[in-house]
């Protein structure tokens, strides 16, 4: 654990949480951060061009720019309301792709409004990023979407996902006995039937801290977190990293494992440990507050080089994640912070997949009933990928000193 770790911002928020990439640099050896165009501009207007350059130049923290953006699309057809998933990407009007090149220029353009030197640091940077659409590596023509699309099948896990996504944006909040959204799917739309009673859901939102998970709650934002889910899923499988990600999306990956999981002889098998620590430090908040700022974080990252060679030793299921944690955590100035809630998700299960896999497991599986894309992903987890969650949502409550 904390040898690599990917972050992507929602698709529904272009907002970049500095504070949160702060801290997946100090507790993890390699970070990589995918953004989108918008998401990229919103990370420069908050650090600087210069913030940027010092960040990447740290050895902690590779930049992947998505050239597409995942979306759900919501029209009216004979009088209904019909969805769909799929991508979004930025043209040239005579309909060709923009280069890495341009692609830069017109975020610094956008960002900084210095467009005499915007193209000077395109030339500059764009030779240490990378650059991918969402689902590359997906035998599926429609991508991320066409996977997102067939998790749609499951009616069973989309009702559960959808839960998950409500408890996660209205904490405390309870959902009606009975309560029901079902997904009807075609080749070309879906449908949803729900007796979700949206105004009122509307109404005891407004009354809470929307987190970046949108302004209101709506049918296409609840479904586009199935989408949301795999399009992680599918990026932290191709790199084999953790994944650092919101409670909304992460919640849903798990579900979507434990279903994985369910259809083998190994249901009961527990796949995630979590790990809350109390003493962890408000690292996030110092950096987003403006009373930390990047040369800080660079000379607490230079604080944390030394606990390297840890990683390799620190097992997935021991205390020794949190000892590890407080340790690169408790340096320098960050030791001066506030305490407060930090909580991992720690993939548990890697001894006994792999036991299964030498067991012959591989045998029972082709006779269970998974998708193709489900079916990859056991094997990934049987092979040794560990999904391990950084959890970046609202539990980081501050605690007594």
């Amino acid at each position: 654990m904390f040898k690599s770790i990917i972050l992507r911002p929602s698709s529904t928020d272009n907002r970049v949480d500095v504070g949160v990439l702060a801290e997946a640099m100090v507790f993890y050896q390699d970070v990589e951060l995918f953004l989108g165009e918008g998401a990229l501009e919103n990370l420069v207007r908050q650090i600087g061009i210069e913030g940027l350059f010092a960040l990447l130049g740290s050895g902690h923290l590779r930049l992947t720019c998505l050239l597409d953006i995942a979306a759900t699309h919501q029209e009216t057809r004979a009088g209904r309301e019909v969805y769909d998933f799929g991508t979004v990407r930025p043209f040239r009007r005579d309909g060709t792709d923009y280069d890495p090149l341009d692609i830069l220029t017109r975020v610094f353009d956008r960002a900084t409004a210095k467009r005499g030197k915007s193209r000077r640091t395109a030339n500059q940077l764009v030779g240490s990023v990378n650059f991918q659409i969402i689902g590359t590596g997906i035998a599926d023509p429609a991508g991320v979407s066409g996977l997102a699309r067939l998790d749609l099948d499951d009616r069973e896990y989309v009702q559960s996902a959808v839960g998950d996504a409500l408890h996660s944006m209205m904490p405390g909040y309870s959902l009606p006995s009975g309560w029901r959204f079902a997904v009807h799917r075609t080749q070309q739309e879906v449908l949803v039937e729900t007796n979700l009673d949206l105004p009122t859901l509307n109404r005891e939102y407004a009354k809470l801290p929307h987190l970046g998970h949108g302004d209101s709650i709506t049918i296409a934002g609840l479904i586009c977190w199935i989408q949301e889910a795999r399009a992680d899923i599918h990026l932290a499988s191709q790199r084999n990293a953790e994944l650092a990600t919101n409670e909304i999306s992460a919640s849903i990956i798990r579900r979507k494992f434990r279903n994985i999981i369910k259809v083998t002889n190994l249901d009961e098998v527990k796949l995630f440990t979590e790990i809350t620590l109390g003493d962890g430090k408000a690292i996030r908040e110092a950096i987003n507050t403006g009373s930390r700022g990047i040369q800080d974080l660079l000379n607490l990252l230079d604080e944390a080089d030394r606990f390297l060679d840890w990683v390799d030793g620190v097992p997935e299921d021991s205390n020794l994640v949190g000892e590890y944690a407080r340790a690169v955590t408790h340096r320098g100035w960050s030791e001066r912070l506030p305490s407060k809630l930090t909580r991992f998700f720690v993939f548990s299960a890697v001894g006994v997949l792999a036991s299964a896999r030498t067991d012959g497991l591989a045998g029972v599986l082709t006779s269970v009933a998974l998708t193709a894309a489900d079916d990859l992903l056991l094997d990934r987890l049987i092979s040794g990928w560990k999904l391990s969650q950084f959890v970046t949502g609202p539990l980081a409550a501050f605690t007594e000193e």
